[in-house]
């Protein structure tokens, strides 16, 4: 099994209950404010998440990290939305102690990508003024697949010892957990 199955079964419990919160806000979704309050959720939480990633990912370890989504998207959809405001940060992160940690958390923000463009589907069908602030959930758009598949890469290459796998799985379990934790708070 590559590291980047295990990481799919071994997270699998925490991505659907992540998954089921998430689902349960983006459903009540009935204006353009309620759209912010998504992207203030993902802000808060991936803000200083990626801040810990980028400690020890860089672009020696991953050459394309200049072109992976970052908060700067959601920063941009909150701007195009008329929101200037600032944004509290979650204060339940993941322990990103290290590279391994750190993949493990990034592989939590990578994976997003593919559920973003449900996201995206389903804002845009209840806010149809949306579709210019739906940067951060379009992923990389046709590319989304094709950048997924290099970052499994990545990780199933880079990641190759049991000490290392355990603590990648460790690094994205924490991740979904926390960012549950975050949701339930907002």
């Amino acid at each position: 099994m590559t590291l980047s199955e295990q990481l799919k079964s071994s997270t699998l419990v925490e991505h659907q209950e992540t998954e089921r919160l998430l689902v349960e806000k983006i459903k009540s979704v009935q204006s353009k404010e309620d759209y912010i309050r998504i992207l203030k959720i993902f802000y808060g939480y991936f803000a200083p998440v990626e801040q810990q990633i980028r400690r020890f990912v860089t672009s020696e370890h991953l050459a394309d990290l200049h072109e992976r989504r970052n908060v700067s998207r959601i920063k941009q959809d909150l701007q195009t939305l008329g929101y200037d405001q600032d944004i509290s940060f979650s204060v339940v992160l993941p322990s990103i102690k290290n590279y391994c940690h750190a993949a493990g958390a990034m592989y939590v923000q990578e994976g997003s990508t593919l559920g973003g463009r449900h996201i995206a589907r389903m804002i845009s069908a209840k806010i149809p003024d949306t579709t210019d602030a739906l940067t951060f959930f379009m992923g990389y758009n046709e590319k989304t697949d094709e950048m997924w598949n290099s970052f499994k890469g990545f990780v199933n290459q880079r990641f190759t010892s049991e000490s290392e796998a355990s603590q990648v799985v460790e690094g994205a379990k924490q991740t979904f957990v926390r960012m549950k934790e975050w949701i339930l708070l907002n």
